[in-house]
């Protein structure tokens, strides 16, 4: 493992320069990144609570499987790979993620559980920072800090945490745990960029991750089988997963920190996801972090004006 950190460091290294400049080239896969996940988070809740998590999540990676030849990948597990651990990784990490998230999806509201779970880009760009030897500017950090700070503001006050009836300590515990697994589920997706492994064979490990992971645990409960409105919204899950995944092996083709403000934004998008499913309408201050959050991914991406020698 040791010997592999050179390899990351000096690939890390020779890209550098490319991956500075980034406007327009993570902006829109971010975008859509995000829009990707706002959309499954809404069509998940909409899903309701009859079918287990299990069932959500297999039912919504079959059908991303088949999906799979439609934007031209083979539908296998790439057990071919010469990083089939790190793969397995990935997929074991991603279920993991998932699971907690759709746990807590139902106990929590929308924006609230987004706001938790998205802690992992601190988390992320952290441990790329530690293992991977990624820097960060200090524009970066500054607007990574600015979009974490947007998210504090988007905190419920204590008595509305306590006076709201969808709120449960279990749920909580699941936002964290969906945050930390999440957290390194990217960095292994970033590790295998930075190995140059072809980017479908991480979205592929993560379909049958999940696939396999709620299989396994979910068959020995019996399988209650969908109706027509829950299977239609599983299949918007899983098309929005389809966006969000190849969204997301297009951003993280560049450092850590230029992918998590993106992930900051879905909290701004799910505000509005979330007032049209029944949750609070915003108070001023949860729209002024929104705000806090959109301006400091402008200032991230508006590059710092070059510094010309005089002849």
């Amino acid at each position: 493992m040791s010997a592999s950190v050179p390899l990351l460091s000096s690939r890390q290294s020779s890209r550098s320069s490319s991956n500075t400049k980034h406007v327009g080239g993570t902006a829109w896969p971010g975008i859509c990144m995000a829009v990707g996940f706002s959309a499954l988070a809404a069509a998940t809740k909409a899903t309701g609570t009859r079918l287990s998590s299990y069932e959500r999540i297999f039912l919504r990676s079959c059908f991303c499987i088949v999906m799979a030849p439609v934007a031209g990948e083979v539908p296998w597990p790439p057990l071919n790979s010469r990083y089939r651990g790190l793969l397995l990784l990935r997929g074991a990490l991603g279920f993991v993620a998932v699971w907690s998230y759709y746990e807590s999806i139902a106990r929590v509201p929308l924006a609230t559980l987004t706001l938790i779970s998205r802690l992992h880009p601190l988390l992320s760009t952290a441990l790329a920072g530690v293992i991977l030897g990624e820097p960060v500017k200090p524009r970066q950090l500054i607007a990574l800090l600015a979009a974490a700070f947007g998210t504090a503001m988007l905190v419920p006050r204590t008595e509305e945490l306590l006076s709201s009836a969808q709120n449960s300590t279990y749920g909580y515990m699941c936002c964290v745990s969906a945050a930390f697994f999440t957290a390194a589920a990217l960095l292994c997706v970033r590790t295998l960029s930075v190995l140059d492994e072809a980017p479908h064979h991480a979205r592929e490990a993560f379909h049958w991750g999940n696939l396999c992971g709620s299989l396994a645990l979910g068959l020995p409960h019996g399988f209650l089988w969908p109706n027509r409105s829950e299977l239609l919204w599983i299949l918007a899950t899983a098309l929005s997963m389809q966006l969000a995944q190849l969204a997301l092996t297009q951003v993280l083709r560049n450092p850590m920190v230029s992918a998590a403000k993106y992930f900051f934004l879905t909290i701004v998008l799910n505000l509005g996801f979330g007032i049209i499913m029944g949750d609070p309408w915003p108070c001023v201050r949860e729209w002024l972090g929104a705000a806090v959050v959109v301006l400091s991914m402008i200032f991230s991406e508006v590059p710092a004006k070059p510094t010309s020698a005089k002849a």
